[in-house]
């Protein structure tokens, strides 16, 4: 993908404001959003900078505020994957409630396509959410050095975040396919160089460690797709597993329409539990088991964690854990004897 180039009428942002009276950019924020907060001179001179600069408010009703206060902008790895709506639908509701403008942008799974982005929004909104970024820890300080940036889906030393609890409900996973009778088990990876994968392989493997018997293989890595998880399915209809764990839903979606396909039966010969609980779980027979955590709520938790960054000065990193757990359905039974 090309990024577009700048252009020169670009949007007039708090940053601008705030550069044109010398001031902090939260400070402008505050100003706009809570004028109480400043004193009537600084909050006289931000109101004339932002009409002078043409920064109007687009939002054409009287119950909503009287400036646009900035933009947020979202960027997530894939459009295609359905927990990803859920995120992208928490988000903007927030965002948008906030006063603030949203923008979207998907990195196609690419972790260059991600730096691009990471690199033109820096300076041009005022501040950005990235979901499950793929990029090291040394480039993202880097890159959120003069943007304020809020991680989903990681924690990261120094930089806000916002994750969901989903490796321990993977370890819970395991030991309610092991109460089952499982005991050849594998593991779906998703991209090689997702952290999220990493961190609910380990968990995996670490709670696996303390089941007698239970055998974990690994299969991967996989890009989160139907098509991908159809692969997978092939590779374990030939492994001698009882039970699978796909990094998320849409693989095992994908799966499951695999082992129909070739006459292998979900959960009679074979258990599947995916990842995220995305609405198509519960919309497949047999309806799969999953580890659940409300993307729209991590959506809706980011936005409010960055816009409060964006109003407040020297505000330390925040983090926060959102619980999940295992949403028990149909997709898994007793191991086959």
């Amino acid at each position: 993908m090309t990024i577009p180039q700048r252009r020169n009428d670009r949007r007039v942002t708090l940053t601008d404001i705030a550069q044109a009276c010398h001031l902090a950019p939260s400070t402008v924020s505050r100003a706009l959003h809570d004028p109480g907060r400043v004193n009537s001179h600084t909050y006289e001179r931000i109101v004339r900078a932002a009409q002078e600069l043409g920064y109007h408010d687009d939002f054409g009703a009287s119950s909503t505020p009287s400036f646009i206060r900035g933009t947020v902008a979202l960027v997530v790895p894939s459009l295609t994957n359905p927990v990803t709506l859920d995120l992208i639908r928490g988000c903007h509701a927030r965002v948008q409630s906030l006063g603030y403008l949203f923008m979207l942008v998907s990195t196609d799974e690419s972790s260059e396509q991600e730096a691009s982005w990471i690199s033109e929004l820096s300076g041009t909104v005022d501040g950005m959410i990235l979901a499950s970024p793929r990029l090291s820890d040394e480039e993202l300080r880097h890159k959120g050095a003069n943007t304020p940036i809020v991680v989903v889906n990681r924690e990261l030393e120094g930089m806000s975040s916002v994750i969901a609890d989903t490796s321990s409900a993977m370890k819970q996973a395991l030991r309610y396919l092991a109460s089952l009778g499982h005991q050849e088990i594998a593991y779906v990876h998703g991209p090689s160089d997702s952290r999220l994968d990493r961190a609910r392989y380990r968990a995996v493997m670490n709670e696996a460690a303390d089941l007698p018997g239970v055998s974990v293989k690994e299969l991967g890595p996989y890009r989160p797709s139907l098509v991908a998880g159809e692969a997978a399915a092939d590779a374990l209809a030939i492994s001698g597993v009882t039970g699978v764990m796909f990094f998320d839903d849409l693989l095992a979606l994908g799966a499951m329409r695999r082992f129909a396909h070739i006459g292998m039966r979900v959960p009679e010969d074979i258990s599947v539990i995916g990842c995220d609980d995305c609405f198509a779980a519960q919309m497949v027979q047999p309806q799969l088991t999953t580890v659940s955590a409300s993307a729209d709520e991590l959506g809706r938790s980011a936005a409010q964690m960055l816009v409060t960054q964006l109003g407040s000065a020297n505000i330390e990193p925040q983090s926060q854990c959102l619980p999940a757990q295992l949403a028990i359905r149909h997709s898994t039974a007793g191991a086959a004897t």
